[in-house]
């Protein structure tokens, strides 16, 4: 059984309003099997990661994929999930929200996990060099240079035992 390792980011700046997000999914050796790149309108931070993540879900559904772990480094969002309610002081996400949740109970195959900001820099990179304008929107096929350095260096390479434990359902503890 492959699984697929998603990760999702978004980026935000009130001054001039810009907001972008950064989608790279990668198989189980951890290669990075497309990425993703738009800018998106958003009124904070926290939308424009719940608009990463919903994107991304409807990417891996349009393309067929099962066994699918999502990250984020917005640890709100993934306890929101958690508890199945959305977070209240988002009241502006909660369609989002809700959108996100219901394809995430469909699909008990999709699970969606924190993972701390270091772990998730090259999906950073693409979201705030985008929303800063520096990086074109779009599918990413060949990467630029700097987002190359940031792929290779975060290939993981014991994303194979993590998705491994975590397809066996065993608790993966992040430092």
């Amino acid at each position: 059984m492959h699984m697929l390792k998603v990760n999702v980011d978004g980026a935000f700046q009130d001054s001039p309003k810009s907001a972008a997000i950064g989608i790279i999914c990668r198989d189980h050796w951890g290669e990075m099997k497309w990425a993703f790149v738009d800018k998106v309108k958003s009124i904070s931070i926290f939308m424009t990661e719940a608009l990463a993540l919903q994107r991304a879900l409807m990417f891996v559904q349009d393309l067929g994929n099962k066994n699918v772990i999502f990250e984020t480094d917005c640890q709100t969002q993934v306890r929101c999930f958690e508890k199945s309610q959305p977070n209240l002081d988002e009241w502006q996400s909660r369609g989002i929200l809700d959108d996100i949740l219901g394809t995430l109970k469909s699909k008990p195959s999709f699970s969606n996990h924190f993972i701390p900001r270091q772990g998730n820099k090259a999906t950073n990179l693409l979201a705030a060099s985008s929303c800063k304008g520096m990086y074109p929107t779009g599918w990413v096929e060949i990467p630029l240079p700097p987002f190359q350095f940031w792929l290779k260096t975060q290939r993981a390479p014991g994303i194979s035992r993590i998705i491994l434990r975590l397809s066996l359902g065993l608790k993966i503890l992040v430092d």
